[in-house]
C-alpha cells in the first residue's frame, strides 16, 4: 500500500509515518518544513521530527493546488493521510487567514487531488469543532471553526474514507508551547505552572493516535465517510496533569491561575462510541505516557 502524509514533519505526522513504515507502507511525506536539514541545528524540533518519521519528505504547501494536483497525479497515493494545518489554537487566532486558507483552503485542494486519481483520504480533524458542547459541533475560535469547515468539505466528497477528530496529543516531538512542555519546563525552572481557570482536557498518547490512523488507513469506507472521535474518553483536570508530570520529574509543583481565552474548551471528553466502525481503542495508560514524555523531554530540554 502507498501512502501520502501531508503535515509529515509536523507532531503527528512524523510519528504517522514511523508507524506506517514499520506496517509495510510505502510513504512518502510532504510538507511545508521538509527542506530543515538534519544536522543543521542540534536543537531543531524538525530536524528531529525528519530524522525520527524516517520517511522521503519533499517540500510542499497543500495551498497551492497546482502542486498538490501534479503530486498526488504522479506518486498515486493509495491513501492520503491529510494532517497538514495551522495546528495551534493561539497561531490560529494570531493568523486566522493563513489558518483558513491551509485548514480549508489545503484541505478542498487534498480532495480535488484524490478525486482525480481514486486515492482515499483519512483527514484530521480536532475536539476544538466540539467546543464546550461534547458531541455537537460548536466550535470557539478560530482553529475549530476550520476545521469544522474542512469536515464539511470532507463529508461531500466522495474520497473521503475517515474523518477522526483527535483531542489533546501529547508525547515525543510534542511543541514547546503545548501543555505537557510547558508544564515540564516551568516545573523544572521552579516557576509557577499557568493554569487556565476550570480547564479539563481529554489528554492522549500519540502513539495511540497513530494507531488510530494506521487502523483508518486499513479499514478503508465508501461514502459517505465515518467520523470518530480520538481520545481516551476521560476528560482530565490539568492540575492534576500537572502533578502527574511533576511526579515523574520527581520535583514539587505550584500554581498560577490564569482565565480561560473565549476561543478555548472549559472540558474536552471524547466519545468512544462515535467510531464503531473503527478497530481501534486507545491502550497506554495516563502513567505510562507522562512517564515516556518526561523521559523524552529531560534529554531534548538539555539540547535546547
Amino acid at each position: 500500500m502507498r501512502a501520502l502524509v501531508t503535515g509529515s514533519v509536523g507532531f503527528i505526522g512524523c510519528h504517522l509515518c514511523s508507524r506506517l513504515i514499520n506496517d509495510g507502507w510505502e510513504v512518502l511525506g510532504i510538507d511545508i518544513r521538509a527542506e530543515v536539514q538534519i544536522n543543521e541545528t542540534a536543537n531543531s524540533f524538525w530536524a528531529e521530527r525528519k530524522a525520527y518519521a524516517d520517511v522521503r519528505h519533499i517540500v510542499g504547501d497543500v495551498r497551492n493546488s497546482d502542486s498538490i494536483r501534479d503530486l498526488v497525479g504522479i506518486y498515486r497515493p493509495d491513501t492520503i493521510f491529510h494532517l497538514a494545518a495551522v495546528a495551534s489554537v493561539h497561531a490560529a487566532e494570531r493568523e486566522a487567514q493563513l489558518c483558513y486558507d491551509t485548514n480549508i483552503g489545503g484541505t478542498e485542494n487534498v480532495l480535488r487531488a484524490a478525486g482525480h486519481t481514486g486515492a482515499r483520504v483519512v483527514f484530521a480533524s480536532s475536539s476544538a469543532v466540539y467546543g464546550n458542547k461534547i458531541g455537537v459541533s460548536s466550535p470557539l475560535g478560530v482553529y475549530g471553526r476550520s476545521k469544522y469547515e474542512a469536515e464539511r468539505l470532507c463529508s461531500a466528497s466522495a474520497s473521503t474514507s475517515w474523518v477522526l477528530r483527535p483531542f489533546t496529543v501529547f508525547g515525543k516531538l510534542g511543541r514547546e508551547d503545548m501543555a505537557a512542555w510547558r508544564f515540564a519546563s516551568q516545573i523544572q525552572n521552579g516557576q509557577s505552572v499557568t493554569l487556565r481557570q476550570g480547564a479539563a482536557r481529554d489528554m492522549i498518547d500519540v502513539r495511540d493516535v497513530v494507531r488510530a490512523f494506521a487502523a483508518a488507513g486499513e479499514s478503508i469506507q465508501l461514502a459517505p465517510p465515518r467520523v470518530a472521535d480520538v481520545g481516551t474518553g476521560i476528560s482530565t483536570d490539568m492540575g492534576d496533569f500537572a502533578r502527574l508530570i511533576a511526579n515523574a520529574l520527581g520535583l514539587p509543583v505550584k500554581f498560577a491561575l490564569e482565565s480561560l481565552p473565549n476561543f478555548e474548551a472549559v472540558s474536552t471528553k471524547a466519545d468512544l462510541g462515535l467510531g464503531k466502525g473503527l478497530p481501534w481503542a486507545p491502550e497506554i495508560r495516563p502513567g505510562k505516557s507522562v512517564e515516556d514524555f518526561v523521559e523524552w523531554y529531560k534529554e531534548a530540554s538539555r539540547r535546547r
